[in-house]
């Protein structure tokens, strides 16, 4: 329901799920480092550690966003002159 959302009101998704828990369970603790410190919020060292899969996702968006960027600039420049 989440990534639905997003694209209706034309926002980028993340799902974070597959990054916290596998197909049995979402364990509290990986590797050594406590995960979450409440229900819904992560501790920081957990947002340390997934922070570089955040950014590379990011920069996937970035990217595509770029290229539809320069993609519309051209049309719209095309249509001025």
């Amino acid at each position: 329901p989440g990534a639905k959302a997003a694209a209706n009101a034309g926002v980028v998704y993340v799902s974070l799920v597959d990054w916290f828990c596998s197909s049995k369970n979402c364990p509290a603790i990986l590797n050594n480092v406590l995960l979450y410190i409440d229900y819904s919020h992560i501790t920081t060292e957990a947002s340390k550690m997934y922070s570089p899969l955040l950014y590379k996702e990011l920069t996937k968006f970035l990217s595509d966003f770029r290229r539809m960027l320069s993609a519309r600039e051209r049309v719209s420049y095309a249509d001025k002159y």
